[in-house]
């Protein structure tokens, strides 16, 4: 993986706009403001695999924002899986709010709007929706849930990511313990995301989208995701004087 942002680069006062600008490139443009803190301390890494992206990430304390009119100004058409390795993660997508600790697996979308809180790191896998060989009825099932990294299919995608992340390139969704075609060979069809679809989107005893699902755009404000506050001891409150710093993707 490539390292292209470290805080330590950068004035302290300068570390979080440098870090929304290098993510709107790599990611999308996002906006974002500390929580309880005054100053910014993190380092982004990513790798290509193809027509994907994987990401590995850490951040200090903050809430995150993509609202309409950052989806009107860059949307990659991405399903994002999430992997939390360690620290708080609040996610709030389609009215739903859903937290997940690390080795969950936590899914959304570039093209709807959303807020989150995160601290900590985490794993960040990025696919084009328009390759995933499935219906968007069984991709829907699996967005703003925390689903298992630590058991079955979910455990193998986890794996996967977790070697990209530590180097080990020779890491393939066909070959897990490197004896095969290098990562560029990866084939979105044939990756652990879609086998992880697949599986989990299987109809189960209370499984289906999330009950306070809405079909209108989420109403996303800078208010830290309820949940947020028993994932993490600070107060965390983004309306509050504690949040400094508000800088986004789009500068």
């Amino acid at each position: 993986m490539e390292k292209v942002f470290d805080s330590e680069d950068f004035p302290a006062r300068d570390a979080l706009a440098a870090w929304a600008e290098v993510t709107r490139h790599a990611v999308m443009p996002t906006a974002f403001r500390l929580v309880d803190i005054d100053t910014f301390d993190g380092w982004f890494k990513t790798m290509p695999l193809g027509p994907a992206q994987v990401s590995a990430m850490s951040y200090s304390s903050f809430c995150t924002l993509r609202t309409p009119h950052l989806i009107r100004a860059s949307d990659p058409e991405c399903l994002q899986i999430a992997l939390p390795r360690s620290g708080s993660h609040v996610l709030e997508q389609n009215r739903c709010q859903v937290p997940a600790g690390p080795g969950q697996l936590l899914v959304f979308d570039s093209s709807r709007p959303f807020q989150g809180y995160a601290d900590g790191e985490a794993l960040l896998i990025q696919l084009p929706r328009a390759l995933l060989p499935l219906p968007a009825h069984r991709v829907e099932r699996l967005m703003t849930r925390a689903l298992p990294g630590d058991e079955g299919i979910g455990r193998l995608l986890a794996t996967f990511l977790t070697h990209l992340a530590e180097g080990d390139t020779g890491c393939t969704p066909r070959t897990p313990h490197g004896s095969g075609p290098s990562a560029s060979t990866w084939s979105p069809s044939s990756s652990p995301i879609t086998w992880t679809a697949r599986a989990m989107s299987r109809p189960t005893p209370g499984s289906g989208p999330c009950s306070c699902a809405s079909p209108r755009s989420s109403s996303v404000t800078w208010a830290t995701p309820r949940s947020a506050r028993t994932a993490s001891p600070r107060p965390t409150t983004c309306r509050s004087a504690r949040c400094t710093g508000c800088s986004s993707g789009t500068a």
